[in-house]
Order: structure tokens, then C-alpha cells, then sequence
């Protein structure tokens, strides 16, 4: 089947085409072959996404051609003079050549797919946020005081993070989805139980997340679980640091590691600043950020849950979906889907079901090399 495809010369062929071809070459049941093209996804033979209503009736065969497209967009000279805003007929006019044609709702839903668009309320209206402005809206501020700090430091930042957070998470950007621009965005709860600065430094190679409200630590799991999601696409997978700062005016900060180990043993920890001897309980420092877990939890932290599910990364979807029978954990559609959706599955079955240490040990044994 993949020899085929990839000789293909078409860019694109529909699902059924797709299904016929498998069954010329074995596979009879529809199961099946959605299952292999879900592998097949992931190694980046085809484009298919099963798991969206617009896009899972096409496979696109043609990956370079379909990311040339997007970028059509992007790049587009009135698109970027009107800082990232385009509307339908910006698309007829860019997408105008034959080879487009017939397909300019699939584009566009890959488009937001990709993180690269958003649309405004007003229908037929997007913005690309990569090519926003450089500098808050006009009379913007923020409150300093009493905010709970998140911070994000990369080995290397590529290009693009903050922009994919903000298409991803565009039905919350304050002030009907203005509060945004090239560096930073505001999130908040509809109710304003939880608002949420996010900003971008390229110098510092970091992005800074900055909460006030009364239910600030389920908001910034929420734009964790996000900022996971981005961070994970990159490959191969990139180097970062998760920070907290200490309770100290004009604070250090310290690695989440470090203090998760030092909370683990019930231990002080003693602040980063050069010349403070202040010792900072580690344990009531993470529970401030993140839900604490309770005597025998079903739960991760954020941060836990996030480490774990980049070293799963490191299977593939035959892999996982062994590890689904290893633990008699029931696949059932999941096995069509793609390698986030069987790796979030597999880890909310296993604590629902008590099953982690198993899952860490058949980890461990087919990667004995990572630390589980």
C-alpha cells in the first residue's frame, strides 16, 4: 500500500479511493486500513486526519504541495501589509490556480490545523497571528502584582510557538479576540475567574505565562496541556526547562525538577539569588502552581503528565497499540487515530485503572535507555 501511494502522482485522492486501494492489496476490513493509515500519517507518507470532520473524507499524498499552499497565505503580499488579515476572497485571489481549486476548505482546514490561522466573529474573516503586531494594542496593562508565574526556557525556541498557542486557544483572547499581538495574547475565562498574560521573548529564548484570578492552576493546565501539544510536534522533540519563581521580591527562578525532587523528600529548598540564604518550602511552592495530588491519586501533575507523555513519543503506533493488549486496556476506535490520541488514552486508562507501574515497565523494557 505504501509503495503505491508513494508512486501516486496525484495530490490528493478521497477516502474511498483510498479504502479500495487497501483492499487490492489485503486489506479487506475498513478497521484495518484506517488503522494503517493512521501509522502511516505518522511517519509522513500521507497527510490524513481522521480525527476532523472536514478533513478525514481526503488524503493528501502530496505533503509539499499542500504545504506550499498554506503558506501561499502566509506569505502573501496584501496579507502581510494588512498584518495577518485575510478574508474569503483573499483566498479565491491567492488560491486562484487549477491545482487549488475545488479544495480551498480543505486548505483552509488545514490551515487552522496547522495552527497557522484562526478565524475572527466575523464569518469569512482570519487572521494569521505570525504576522501581527509587533507591540501591545494601545492602552494595554497588566497587573504585576500577585501573579502566578509559569515559565517556558528553550535549548533552542523555533519559530512559531506562541503564534500556534494563540490559534489554538483563540476563543479565549480577551476584548472578542483582540487582546492579542506578535509577542504576546490574553486568555481569560468567559466569567474572569482566571486571566492569563502569555508573552514571548526571542533574546531570552522563553515564553512566560502569567496568571491572576481565583482559578488560576486549572486555566494554566489548560494552556499547558496546549503549549505540550506544540512542543511535542516538534522533531525531533525539543529541549526545554519548565520554571518557578521563588517567593522572594524580584525572584530567581527554580527548574520544576529540582524542586519536585526536593519536595519529594519533604526538603527546603534554598533560593537561586546570589547572597539569599532563604530556605523555600518546595512542596508548598508546586502546590500553589498545580493541584496537589492526594494519597493514593489517580492523577499527574501537569508537569508529570507532560514528561511522560514525551518519552511515550518515543513509540510508535504498532508499539502502543501493543501496550493497549499488554494491559487488556480496550482500543476499540482509538485504533484509527493518530499517536497523541492513542498516547492520552493509554495514560488516562492506565491511573484509572491502576495500571501505571505496568505501563512504566513494559516502557521500560522496550526502552530501557530513558528514565521511566
Amino acid at each position: 500500500v505504501r509503495e503505491a501511494l508513494e508512486t501516486d502522482t496525484r495530490k490528493t485522492i478521497d477516502l474511498d479511493t483510498y479504502l479500495t486501494l487497501c483492499k487490492q492489496h489485503g486489506f479487506k476490513r475498513r478497521e484495518d486500513a484506517l488503522q494503517l493509515s493512521g501509522y502511516l500519517h505518522d511517519l509522513g507518507v500521507f497527510l490524513h486526519f481522521q480525527d476532523d470532520p472536514y478533513l478525514k473524507k481526503v488524503v493528501i499524498l502530496n505533503t509539499e504541495w499542500s504545504t506550499e499552499a498554506v503558506y501561499k497565505i502566509v506569505k502573501d503580499k496584501t496579507v502581510t501589509q494588512q498584518r495577518g488579515f485575510f478574508t474569503q476572497a483573499d483566498i479565491e485571489r491567492i488560491w486562484q490556480e487549477p491545482c487549488y481549486q475545488d479544495m480551498h476548505g480543505e486548505l483552509l482546514q488545514l490551515m487552522k490545523r496547522f495552527n497557522l490561522c484562526y478565524e475572527l466573529p466575523k464569518a469569512g474573516e482570519y487572521i494569521s497571528p505570525q504576522l501581527l503586531e509587533a507591540e501591545p494594542p494601545s492602552g494595554f496593562t497588566w497587573p504585576e502584582d500577585n501573579n502566578l508565574i509559569v515559565r517556558y526556557v528553550y535549548h533552542f525556541m523555533p519559530k512559531g510557538i506562541l503564534s500556534r498557542l494563540i490559534v489554538a486557544l483563540h476563543p479565549l483572547i480577551e476584548d472578542n479576540r483582540c487582546r492579542v499581538w506578535k509577542y504576546g495574547v490574553v486568555f481569560s475565562e468567559k466569567d474572569q475567574s482566571a486571566r492569563a498574560k502569555v508573552t514571548q521573548d526571542i533574546e531570552s529564548r522563553s515564553i512566560e505565562i502569567h496568571l491572576l484570578g481565583k482559578d488560576t492552576r486549572d486555566f494554566l493546565a489548560r494552556i499547558m496541556g496546549e503549549m505540550e501539544k506544540i512542543n511535542d510536534s516538534f522533531e525531533p522533540n525539543i529541549k526545554y526547562e519548565i520554571l518557578l519563581p521563588c517567593t522572594c521580591p524580584e525572584p530567581e527562578f527554580f527548574e520544576y525538577s529540582d524542586l519536585k525532587d526536593f519536595a519529594s523528600d519533604n526538603a527546603p529548598i534554598q533560593c537561586r539569588k546570589k547572597g539569599c540564604r532563604k530556605m523555600v518550602n518546595a512542596k508548598a511552592l508546586l502546590e500553589g502552581v498545580f493541584k496537589p495530588k492526594r494519597a493514593n491519586s489517580k492523577t499527574l501533575t501537569t508537569p508529570e503528565k507532560i514528561a511522560l507523555k514525551r518519552k511515550l513519543k518515543c513509540f510508535d503506533h504498532v508499539e502502543l497499540t501493543t501496550f493497549y493488549n499488554e494491559l487488556d486496556i480496550n482500543l476499540g476506535s482509538l485504533a484509527t487515530k493518530d499517536t497523541d490520541a492513542l498516547i492520552d488514552n493509554l495514560i488516562s486508562h492506565s491511573l484509572n485503572q491502576n495500571k501505571l507501574p505496568q505501563l512504566l515497565a513494559l516502557a521500560e523494557e522496550c526502552a530501557p535507555d530513558k528514565e521511566w
